[in-house]
């Protein structure tokens, strides 16, 4: 945990918040875990979800989406 992110876990389901900049100002974003990242984003992107942006961590990558309709979100893949 960090000022930046935080997680609870809710009936068996992990839900993580995290502040992010890169597409929200002030707010919080739905982060949702990824078994393959790379998948996941190649049917977004074909679905027209705007990827805003695409990190590498230590603990993981994230990638930063828009959905059709603008709502911010997050994917995040483990590190393998």
């Amino acid at each position: 945990s960090n000022p930046d992110w935080t997680s609870l876990d809710c009936f068996g389901a992990r839900l993580g918040l995290r502040m992010c900049a890169a597409i929200t100002a002030g707010g919080a974003t739905l982060t949702l875990r990824s078994t393959d990242l790379e998948a996941d984003l190649a049917y977004l992107r074909k679905s027209g979800v705007t990827i805003v942006s695409t990190a590498h961590h230590p603990w993981g990558r994230m990638a930063a989406i828009a959905d059709t309709e603008g709502n911010a979100l997050e994917l995040m893949q483990g590190p393998a």
